[in-house]
């Protein structure tokens, strides 16, 4: 067997695995749970949720000094943790302000997907896109390994944080209401009324 067959069947293999991530909606999790902030990850506790924060694996970091990192990491059901780690820079060989990200995902401390620039974002004067996976496949897939397990905590946590951000946006709402309903009571409008 030549190394244009093994390229092939890698091609093969890495596209494959790109689409059951598609399918699966494991992509959409995964940007879900990148694009979540320090402020979401704390309205897990303050919603009693079953998914915790937890503290990050950041030994990865050494491979790529001199990067800004961003980690998630959830502790569910006390056994099973899973990582997103990544950085982002911008890409050499775009014209346009395109940056790529370089995205790890761990679970229980085990590489399970290691993707180095599907997830991208665009950048225009009004500010930035969200991270995005392209649509491109699978060219900067270096890792996966497919598992019902990891695949089915990545989804449950981006339900979780998309659940606990509705609850607070519902809180934020009554608490406006109830203030605007005691101004108004605060006015007299007399014989206008």
């Amino acid at each position: 067997m030549t190394d244009t067959n093994h390229q092939n069947e890698l091609k093969a293999v890495k596209s494959k695995a790109y689409g059951v991530l598609k399918e699966q909606g494991i992509l959409s999790a995964l940007e879900t749970i990148i694009q979540s902030y320090e402020h979401t990850d704390d309205l897990l506790e303050k919603f009693s949720s079953p998914i915790v924060k937890a503290s990050p694996n950041k030994n990865i970091e050494s491979q790529h000094e001199n990067k800004h990192w961003e980690h998630r990491a959830y502790l569910l059901g006390g056994v099973q943790t899973i990582q997103s780690s990544y950085f982002s820079e911008y890409d050499r060989w775009s014209d346009d302000m395109t940056k790529r990200a370089t995205l790890y995902v761990l679970n229980n401390k085990e590489t399970v997907l290691y993707d180095k620039g599907n997830a991208q974002q665009r950048y225009n004067e009004w500010g930035s896109d969200p991270l995005k996976f392209s649509d491109f496949g699978a060219i900067w897939l270096e890792v996966v390994k497919l598992n019902k397990v990891w695949m089915g905590a990545v989804t449950e946590i981006a339900s979780e944080l998309e659940r606990v951000k509705k609850l607070e946006a519902e809180e934020r709402y009554r608490a406006d209401e109830l203030k605007a309903e005691k101004e108004k009571s605060n006015f007299d409008l007399g014989s206008f009324g």
